[in-house]
């Protein structure tokens, strides 16, 4: 009777070992899968920042540009505004009131 104790503690043993073995296994197949999806996602992040990296150069290319056609912008209108005040200078020096033309004969 003592041995078939013992025999049944055995075969309970082996099966819990058996058990853990697969357990260990799934453990080690899960841990596998993860780091390939670990690597698939190391990739997916880095073509994302350089793509992030490449959109953020576009934009600070696209605002240089942009702010040099508002300079050009403005430094147009101020050269319009200079000659605008020239031409009024001009308009007011040869205006001359009525009273002060002469008719001659």
């Amino acid at each position: 009777e003592r041995l078939s104790v013992e025999k049944s503690r055995a075969n309970r043993f082996e099966r819990e070992m058996r058990a853990l073995q697969l357990r260990q296994e799934d453990i080690e197949q899960e841990m596998q899968r993860l780091q390939e999806s670990n690597g698939e996602l190391t990739i997916t992040m880095e073509a994302d920042r350089r793509s992030a990296e490449n959109r953020i150069a576009q934009i600070e290319d696209e605002n240089r540009r942009l702010l040099r056609d508002i300079l050009g912008i403005r430094r147009t209108c101020e050269e319009k505004d200079t000659v605008i005040q020239k031409l009024r200078e001009y308009d007011d020096i040869l205006r001359v009131p009525v009273a002060d033309v002469q008719m001659t004969d």
